[in-house]
């Protein structure tokens, strides 16, 4: 977006955005906007507060996630043990579980990229670590915001 004013959202989203600035008319465009925001996570199956917090921006979550992914990635870098996360797509938010066995980290100036190879065919990929909305070294379930029984985890920070 570039721009995160109620209004720049608002056109973002195609809402007609009244001229007024008064209280009734922007609480109805602001749930206007939830509303959305609301039907992209249920599509994409996200069920946790916490990981909502984190895709959207909301309550300066991004930077503790962002903490505490880098927390469990480089333990995960120097136990050689595989990571399973949840990730947001770049371009279209597209929510899925990945599973990768680190090898790397890499701070560049405005963001922070994480290197693994897929455990099954063993091929190097990439992910910018704003973009992990949950990080476990434990099996995650996406929908239910739970996790299976062995490894330290994540909560979403909330």
């Amino acid at each position: 977006l570039g721009r995160y004013s109620l209004a720049a959202v608002a056109r973002f989203f195609e809402i007609e955005e009244p001229q007024e600035h008064r209280a009734l008319p922007d609480t109805e465009m602001t749930y206007e906007v939830f509303r959305r925001l609301l039907t992209i996570a249920d599509r994409r199956d996200i069920a946790d507060m916490a990981m909502l917090s984190v895709l959207f921006g909301v309550g300066g979550k991004q930077k503790e996630n962002q903490r505490q992914v880098l927390l469990v990635w480089e333990e995960a870098l120097q136990r050689e043990e595989a990571v399973e996360f949840v990730y947001a797509g770049e371009r279209d938010l597209e929510i899925s579980v990945v599973r990768i066995i680190p090898c790397r980290l890499e701070r560049r100036a405005r963001r922070v990229l994480l290197w693994g190879f897929d455990p099954e065919g063993k091929r190097e990929k990439v992910f910018n670590a704003e973009r992990i909305l949950k990080i476990s070294t434990r099996e995650l379930r996406l929908a239910a915001g739970a996790e299976h029984e062995t490894g330290a985890a994540f909560d979403g920070g909330g």
